[in-house]
């Protein structure tokens, strides 16, 4: 899951999308859900999000580190 906008994306699988201009920065939520590993938190990170070609961003996004890494985000 990613943030951005004040919108929660979530990861589709897709792979048949076109990655358009770069939007921002996205952020990776960070994750304890091991309270007592303390090797098992996760924190916070930020992602560059991009715009999907023909697609409102308020729909869907890619990011990654990467216009050629980006994976394809939809909101939820």
């Amino acid at each position: 899951m990613v943030t951005y906008a004040d919108r929660s994306y979530l990861d589709t699988g897709d792979t048949d999308f076109t990655v358009g201009k770069k939007l921002g920065t996205a952020t990776v939520p960070g994750c304890d859900d091991t309270p007592n590993d303390p090797d098992g938190a996760v924190p916070e990170g930020r992602v560059t999000a991009y715009a999907v070609e023909g697609t409102d961003p308020a729909v869907a996004i890619a990011v990654g580190d990467t216009p050629a890494e980006a994976i394809l985000m939809k909101v939820r």
